[in-house]
């Protein structure tokens, strides 16, 4: 049973024991004389409930991904953006970020899925290297994306790759803002 139809079921078994067994209030409808609530079903199927993430086959065989944004000249974001498939990340920011210095923590098990199934989708390796153009001074953009066998960084120059490559550069980033972070 998928993840969906497992949260769907516990939610039905959930209202029909009358939201997980608590009390129902105890009132009369006196025109009907019966109670306007129901009384909860004693011997419902409650389904178990997987809020753990997602299953472990479901990371498209990818160990790590990451981003890294340089500096310029002017105010471009400097830092890196490591996260492993387990969630956990490393961070490292020096200028125009929210954050400076070392860090770590982890991701949302759920974004980060949805990132490792992005990146399955648009078939990460088949992205050229690097775009670029000969211009200097502009911010560079590296993600990079590692599986058991093999390992890519792909080099967004002034964000002239394709629009799916500058998605994705922004859903890794997007999992930063949902992170429990920690010093050091």
């Amino acid at each position: 049973m998928n993840k969906a139809c497992r949260i769907t079921a516990a939610l039905l078994g959930a209202m029909l024991t009358g939201c997980a067994g608590l009390e129902t209030p105890k009132t009369e409808d006196l025109s009907q004389g019966i109670s306007p609530y129901p009384k909860p079903l004693r011997n419902a199927v409650v389904f178990p409930v997987d809020f753990g993430g997602h299953d472990d086959e479901s990371d498209y065989g990818i160990k790590q991904i990451g981003i890294q944004y340089t500096g310029c000249l002017g105010s471009c974001p400097d830092f890196t953006f490591i996260v492993n498939s387990d969630g956990t990340f490393r961070y490292y920011g020096d200028d125009y970020v929210k954050r400076k210095g070392n860090w770590h923590g982890t991701v949302d098990d759920w974004e980060l899925h949805r990132v490792l199934r992005y990146i399955h989708e648009i078939d990460f390796f088949k992205f050229a290297d690097q775009y670029t153009e000969e211009v200097s001074d502009g911010l560079n953009i590296y993600t990079m994306v590692r599986t058991g066998a093999r390992k890519k960084a792909v080099d967004n120059y002034m964000e002239l790759g394709p629009a799916t490559l500058g998605a994705l550069e922004d859903m890794i980033c997007h999992l930063q803002d949902h992170a429990v972070w920690k010093r050091g």
